[in-house]
């Protein structure tokens, strides 16, 4: 079916246009789903790859593998295959970043940042404020229980990396804090997520991905 585009102010689709089966469509991967197993990779010096999931995709959460690799994991990428990979060192660091085109995984990053060494400034981050939660200092109150040093302004968040360790993490209804603190679980211990089921507004099966990693 043709549609005409008038610079996304307005969609034409004429009338008496027919429906083709295109007989299979494989529906890209989900790029904020994908961060938080790339964070995974990166804090426990492993190496996951996601599959069915352009380097060129439109989706800017894409990008994440990409700041992975800025703070020092190795990222691998191919275009023909449709996949990207992230493989974890133990010589993570800091960085200072603008994640304005990438909201979703700010939080993910910040729990990433407390293992590596120095300090991640990330800014960009007012509309942040007004998500599921305060996304800024959500994150920062959840660190500073797992004793890492973290202060916050309306537009950031930086993070002094550490030696984190176990704590009760409050979700506060939001999805993204359960999945980007599970993060923190798979490299150390008693890690605790309060109301875990909030992961059902995007991402049903995580705990059960999650489980399938350390199987």
């Amino acid at each position: 079916v043709h549609v005409e585009n008038e610079s996304y102010q307005r969609y034409i689709i004429r009338a008496g246009q027919t429906y083709q089966n295109p007989g299979e469509y494989i529906v890209e991967a989900d790029a904020i789903s994908a961060s938080y197993f790339w964070a995974i990779a990166a804090i426990t010096k492993s190496r996951i790859k996601v599959l069915h999931l352009s380097p060129e995709s439109k989706q800017g959460d894409v990008y994440f593998a990409d700041i992975l690799g800025q703070m020092g994991c190795k990222v691998e990428k191919n275009k023909e295959e449709q996949w990207i990979s992230v493989e974890g060192t133990d010589k993570l660091h800091g960085i200072t970043i603008d994640m304005n085109d990438t909201p979703d995984t700010v939080q993910t990053l910040a729990v990433v940042a407390a293992f590596a060494k120095g300090t991640t400034h990330i800014i960009g981050l007012k509309h942040l404020k007004i998500k599921e939660t305060d996304r800024i200092e959500a994150p920062k109150k959840e660190l500073q229980k797992m004793g890492i040093h973290a202060e916050s302004t309306n537009n950031s968040l930086t993070i002094q990396g550490g030696n984190p360790h176990g704590a009760s993490i409050e979700t506060y209804g939001d999805h993204r804090m359960a999945m980007s603190f599970a993060v923190a679980g798979m490299r150390i211990e008693r890690i605790e997520i309060q109301n875990p089921e909030v992961v059902s507004k995007s991402f049903p099966n995580f705990w059960i991905l999650l489980k399938s990693l350390s199987s």
